[in-house]
């Protein structure tokens, strides 16, 4: 085979880590096939909107390439009844079992955070059992994926499924360092996401309003003890625009108008590579997203976790950086965020991606062998 024409379902134009996931896996899959690879995209949104639907057209379609691969990305969520897989990948599987094409499964979330109800799970197992009765690949990204599927669909089912590093732990070979060695202040970027209020944001009497008033006050703690200091907030998605303005409201009008930017909002790959370019101009970046904190790792800047949501403690916890957590989810955090900034600026605390790299490069070490195996049988 001359070469693999790979029709790639996944997010293109919504968060930029999905394009960060994308960027670090597709140079590892072409290395790993050793074959020239085409890549066609379908948006899965197109699939939300309504725009496309998960039927007999979409199998035909499929059935054209050499290999269909869903992912990354967190669509093996665990709370959609309406669905026939109980996910957001919400294909009949009397429709699913038509499709000749090997399906990959990349790196995918299994996220009980909005619940997991028994329907799902018990259709989701189903989905499972189809998807090894035609022989397909599953692997679940490094953010505790495999425990919530030992805890919510079982241990039986475990052998089935391979644990993978995102691929935005690899892009440090896809974006150019853009650091300004001559700028003597501290840089510090910020990723803060809003979306599940009732669950980030729970132990606050007043919710998102009374954490970015803490927040705020911990901004201007911090550049007070630097002598001054830049800020630079990173939105991945247009919700956290919403967060961003908020905290803004609650600065000192001197601090919001002279040390602070916020960076643009947009999407794809370009989108990606400007925005984690920038990352690289940081000394620090706090994070509420998983990518937000997997590419500073993997870009070797200095990250803290603001932890308001299981994907970020999970990700810190398998990476042995649990000292590298602040739980945001409560009133009081503000302290330990401070302590913990100043440091690691102050260089006081060990080096956070030394820790992380032989972990995620092992475990890619491990998917590549299960991976090329797959491959030689089936493609």
């Amino acid at each position: 085979m001359k070469k693999l024409n790979v029709l790639h379902v996944a997010s293109f134009t919504g968060n930029i880590g999905d394009n960060a996931n994308h960027l670090g896996f597709r140079r590892w899959f072409e290395s790993v096939a050793q074959v020239e690879v085409q890549w066609t995209e379908q948006e899965i949104r197109e699939f939300y909107w309504k725009n496309r639907e998960w039927d007999s057209e979409f199998v035909e379609f499929a059935n054209s390439f050499d290999l269909l691969i869903i992912g990354g990305g967190n669509y093996f969520e665990l709370w959609v009844d309406k669905s026939p897989t109980g996910t957001s990948i919400e294909i009949p599987l009397e429709l699913y079992k038509k499709i000749n094409t090997p399906v990959y499964f990349n790196a995918l979330g299994v996220d009980p955070g909005q619940g997991a109800t028994e329907s799902s799970v018990g259709k989701f197992r189903a989905f499972i059992e189809a998807i090894v009765a035609s022989k397909g690949l599953i692997t679940v990204r490094n953010d505790g994926a495999l425990a919530n599927v030992r805890n919510h669909v079982g241990e039986d089912v475990l052998a089935h499924f391979h644990e993978a590093p995102d691929g935005g732990f690899f892009i440090n070979d896809c974006i150019a360092s853009e650091r300004d060695e001559n700028n003597k202040r501290k840089v510090i970027g910020i990723n803060v996401a809003s979306d599940m209020p009732e669950v980030r944001f729970k132990g606050f009497e007043n919710g998102l309003e009374d954490f970015c008033v803490e927040f705020a006050k911990s901004m201007v703690t911090i550049s007070e003890s630097l002598g001054g200091c830049d800020f630079v907030f990173f939105p991945h998605i247009f919700r956290d625009l919403d967060v961003i303005n908020k905290i803004i409201n609650h600065l000192p009008d001197e601090l919001r108008r002279k040390d602070l930017t916020v960076f643009e909002y947009s999407t794809g790959d370009r989108a990606a590579y400007n925005t984690f370019g920038a990352y690289t101009k940081c000394d620090l970046i706090l994070g509420s997203r998983f990518h937000s904190n997997v590419c500073a790792l993997s870009l070797g800047v200095e990250s803290i976790g603001l932890l308001n949501y299981m994907q970020i403690e999970n990700l810190y916890k398998g990476l042995s950086l649990e000292d590298r957590l602040v739980d945001v989810r409560i009133p009081g955090f503000s302290a330990q965020l401070e302590a913990k900034a100043l440091a690691v600026l102050a260089g006081e605390a060990q080096p956070a991606d030394n820790r992380s790299k032989e972990i995620v490069s092992d475990m890619r070490a491990r998917t590549e062998v299960v991976l090329r195996s797959w491959l030689a049988e089936n493609i």
